[in-house]
C-alpha cells in the first residue's frame, strides 16, 4: 500500500508514501521509496541504504560494510552510483503523470532522433572514407584475414576502439557513434 501509520513517523516527518519502484535492470537494481514530505529512501541489492533530505541536499548512505557517510547531494565524491539513481528517482516521483508522459516522449523523440542521425552518418560512411572507398572485396579480404584495412593500419587509440588495426573503420564509427548516442541520451534523461 502507498499509505503508511501516520503515527509512526516522528513529528515533522511523513511517513505516507508518495511513489514506491522496484527497479533491476543493468545499471540499478534498487528499492526506492518517496515520502510526501519530499525525503527519499533507496534500498539498494549490494545492501546499501541511502536517505535522502526533503531538501535533496544531503544525503547518509549506510554502506554494506556498516560504514555510515554523511554527504551533499551535488558533490557525492564515492558515492555516486548510489546517489545519481536517488536524485533522478527524487525528481521522477515529484512529477505529475501528465510532466511524466510529456519527459517519456520527449525522450522517445531524442532516441529516434539519435537513431536517424546514426543511420545517417553510417549511409555516409558506407559511400565514402577518407582515403577513397573501400571495396567490398578489400573489407572482406580484410575481415577473412585479420588484417587490417588500409585507412587503419597501425591506428589504435586510449579507448580500445581500434586495436591494432583490425577494427574496420564502420566498426570504429559505429561504436563511436553508439557511445555518442548512450551520452546523449543521459544527458536529455
Amino acid at each position: 500500500g502507498r499509505r503508511r501509520n501516520m503515527a509512526m513517523a516522528p513529528p515533522g516527518i511523513s511517513a505516507e508514501v508518495l511513489e514506491e519502484v522496484s527497479v533491476s535492470d543493468d545499471a540499478t537494481c534498487a528499492k526506492f521509496t518517496a515520502y510526501k514530505d519530499r525525503r527519499i529512501r533507496v534500498a539498494f541489492a549490494d545492501r546499501t541504504l541511502l536517505e535522502m533530505d526533503a531538501e535533496w541536499e544531503m544525503v547518509r548512505v549506510l554502506l554494506p560494510n556498516g560504514e555510515t557517510r554523511l554527504t551533499r547531494v551535488g558533490n557525492p565524491v564515492g558515492l555516486e552510483r548510489y546517489v545519481r539513481p536517488a536524485v533522478e528517482f527524487a525528481a521522477w516521483a515529484h512529477l505529475s503523470p501528465l510532466e511524466r508522459a510529456s519527459k517519456a516522449e520527449r525522450k522517445a523523440q531524442v532516441a529516434l532522433t539519435v537513431q536517424s542521425q546514426l543511420a545517417r552518418m553510417q549511409r555516409h560512411l558506407r559511400l565514402s572514407s577518407p582515403q577513397g572507398r573501400v571495396s567490398p572485396a578489400d573489407e572482406l579480404e580484410s575481415f577473412v584475414n585479420n588484417t587490417p584495412t588500409k585507412q587503419f593500419a597501425g591506428l589504435s587509440d586510449e579507448k580500445g576502439l581500434v586495436t591494432d588495426g583490425r577494427a574496420s573503420q564502420m566498426d570504429t564509427v559505429a561504436e563511436m557513434l553508439r557511445r555518442n548516442a548512450a551520452m546523449m541520451l543521459k544527458l536529455t534523461s
